[in-house]
């Protein structure tokens, strides 16, 4: 009877912690107004198109869409991520967006349930707080597990506890050992149809090795135990394995670019960033009190604990790549620094109930002290952030009238932030995606929207359009391949085999990557380039728009500069306006011209509809393929303007 209410006691403090996690990501459910539009990530655009290929039986092994025209090959290893709404569906009739949509912040606290048993053993209740409350509500684990966020991050935690729970069961019982241990592989297989990440089995491994060598287990045990947990848990990905391992320690450790290029995408994704200590304690608690009382608490445990806890330092080591491999990674942290936050508490919990006579008031200070180990394991962040879709709702509803003007078979020359969302909502292909990085594709995207010659650029995508990257691109290691490979393209006439457009987004000029990797090899950015640029919506006012440091009049071409030192000092080589017209040749003013300007910056006013914008960039970008696409230029010869929503998109067909 004692273990029934135990039990029931258990269930209700998950479902309460659950609830405390849904209340606050439910909060971002008034962003989701459209069925169609329920995705608050980038790879859950791509997670999301599969499994509806999957509930729809189109699912083939290759992807039609991806990598274009190369195409990609599916992972033969089975995706969970990619089945599992056509199941729910089956079983409770449940409509995909909906699994979308609601499953991540549902599933994101199962990993409490392992962690909880397996620190029931020899720690106290505070540490499960303390872990399930920071594991939970850091700020990296809570956006990447809200609304409509169909990646895999929202059961990662459950198979790390899962198999941590299973190898401290191997360790402590001899008896049933070799048991525990398959047990552990098999669930690392399950593991890996859920994050294909091969390289995870070494951290696996050693914690088993750490757990038995603790023990004092015969070496020869060790090895033969070891041996059966690797074969187990990763004979299937050997090769795999060793292919991730050079990924990771090139990509995310070293973060270096291919020799052929000045700078590598790797560098400019913000997840993969280092953190720094200031970050660091904004992402966890926001409190350098709180996360110093983690660390300490988590040392004090291990020293207390260790023949437990000495399982876990390959998966706090893998957290502590935060420092050096990004934010993600504060997923496996953030558990184990709860537990630190828990001990301390529990600590000072002990030290003032040995002053306490009183049963009840025990009672009262043990209860407070849980409650205040959950406060302070949650970041305060969390009470602002919210989670809307990634893609808002007037986008979308370009994309459905975009639909009906371009080709059902066409590929879409566009950047690789852009792949996902035009594979899913647009189903066209892209030759570079969220998941596909090609470094020499990359290159010749951003290289055909910086030069100025149109042909040139015409030619370029032509000739990545028409050839297999195997008969390009498998040679390139140097600059001078590179740029051989660039000059042939160059001259590359050949009629387009598929109907090609160009997607842009005028935004992209903030885009740094794009800018370095475009004008490399390129002649016409020869000598210092001004890389400084900005490009916003002027403020409409009752006569002008209101630019900042200028004024533009609403009726006359006139631009009023409020600052006279600034206007005699005049920094712009060229002031301009354009306005764009849908349907009809653009009207192009230069206003002012400034030869002897030294940043040789030009500033441009762009006028749509009812709307003002201003540019500012280096003068050499003027004639550049991204600006008069940027500004709807109706006179280009080989691209043909389709379709525009300034400032968000402009798509040209490509003659």
């Amino acid at each position: 009877m004692k273990k029934n209410y135990i039990l029931i006691g258990e269930i209700f403090l998950f479902l309460v912690i659950g609830g405390i996690n849904l209340f606050f990501k439910l909060r971002s459910l008034k962003y989701f107004s459209s069925e169609d539009n329920v995705l608050s990530c980038y790879d859950c655009l791509f997670y999301a198109r599969l499994a509806k290929d999957y509930f729809e039986n189109k699912l083939t092994a290759i992807d039609y869409l991806t990598n274009v025209p190369d195409f990609a090959v599916l992972s033969p290893i089975p995706m969970f991520i990619v089945y599992l709404p056509t199941w729910i569906f089956a079983l409770t009739g449940i409509s995909l967006s909906d699994i979308f949509l609601f499953l991540p912040p549902i599933l994101s606290v199962l990993f409490i349930v392992p962690m909880y048993y397996w620190l029931k053993s020899f720690a106290p209740i505070h540490v499960f707080i303390g872990a399930a409350f920071l594991g939970i509500f850091n700020s990296i684990y809570y956006i990447r597990t809200s609304l409509g966020r169909y990646d895999t991050d929202f059961l990662i935690l459950f198979f790390v506890f899962l198999i941590l729970f299973f190898i401290t069961k191997a360790v402590f019982d001899k008896r049933k050992s070799y048991f525990y241990i398959l047990l552990s592989g098999l669930i690392f297989n399950l593991f890996m149809f859920w994050y294909f990440k091969p390289v995870l089995v070494i951290f696996f491994a050693l914690s088993l090795l750490l757990g038995l060598l603790i023990h004092k287990e015969p070496l020869k045990e060790i090895f033969k135990k070891v041996s059966v947990f690797s074969i187990a848990a990763g004979i299937l990905y050997f090769i795999p394995l060793l292919s991730q391992v050079k990924h990771y320690f090139l990509s995310y450790i070293l973060k270096e670019s291919p020799n052929f290029l000045p700078v590598g995408t790797q560098q400019f994704i913000i997840e993969l960033q280092p953190v720094n200590l200031h970050k660091f304690v904004n992402l966890t608690t926001d409190n350098i009190g709180t996360v110093l009382f983690a660390v300490i608490g988590l040392i004090f445990l291990f020293i207390k604990y260790y023949r437990y806890m000495i399982v876990t330092l390959p998966i706090i080591f893998l957290g502590l790549t935060v420092f050096t491999a990004g934010e993600r990674f504060l997923i496996y942290l953030s558990p184990f620094l709860g537990m630190g936050v828990g001990y301390v508490i529990y600590i000072l919990q002990n030290i003032m109930v040995k002053k306490i006579s009183s049963e009840l008031i025990k009672k009262f200070v043990i209860s407070a002290m849980i409650v205040i180990t959950a406060f302070i394991s949650m970041n305060s962040n969390i009470l602002i952030q919210v989670s809307p879709p990634i893609v808002q709702d007037d986008l979308v509803q370009a994309y459905k009238e975009l639909d009906k003007k371009i080709d059902k078979d066409a590929y879409i020359w566009a950047w690789w932030d852009y792949g996902n969302e035009i594979e899913y909502f647009l189903k066209r292909g892209t030759y570079i995606d969220n998941h596909s990085f090609n470094q020499i594709k990359t290159y010749f995207f951003a290289h055909s929207m910086l030069i100025h010659n149109e042909e040139k650029s015409r030619n370029i995508i032509a000739f990545i359009t028409n050839n297999h990257f195997k008969d390009y691109g498998l040679n390139i290691e140097t600059r001078e391949d590179l740029f051989s490979l660039k000059n042939k393209a160059y001259t590359y006439k050949e009629k387009l085999r598929n109907p090609v457009y160009v997607y842009w987004n005028p935004r992209d000029i903030y885009k740094d990557v794009i800018l370095q990797l475009g004008i490399y090899g390129t002649k016409e950015y020869i000598g210092d380039i001004n890389l400084a640029k900005a490009f916003f919506e002027c403020i409409e006012e009752e006569k002008v728009y209101n630019c900042g440091r200028f004024d533009f009049d609403k009726t006359f071409l006139i631009v009023y500069w409020k600052n006279e030192k600034y206007k005699e000092e005049l920094p712009y080589r060229e002031v301009n306006y354009v306005e764009i017209k849908e349907n009809e040749k653009n009207i192009y003013v230069n206003l002012v011209k400034n030869e002897n300007a030294q940043k040789r910056l030009m500033l441009e006013f762009i006028r749509y509809k009812d709307k003002l914008y201003f540019l500012i960039a280096d003068i050499k970008f003027k004639d550049s393929i991204f600006h008069r696409l940027m500004i709807f230029d109706k006179s280009l010869k080989y691209f043909e303007p389709v379709y525009i929503k300034f400032p968000d998109l402009v798509v040209y067909e490509v003659m």
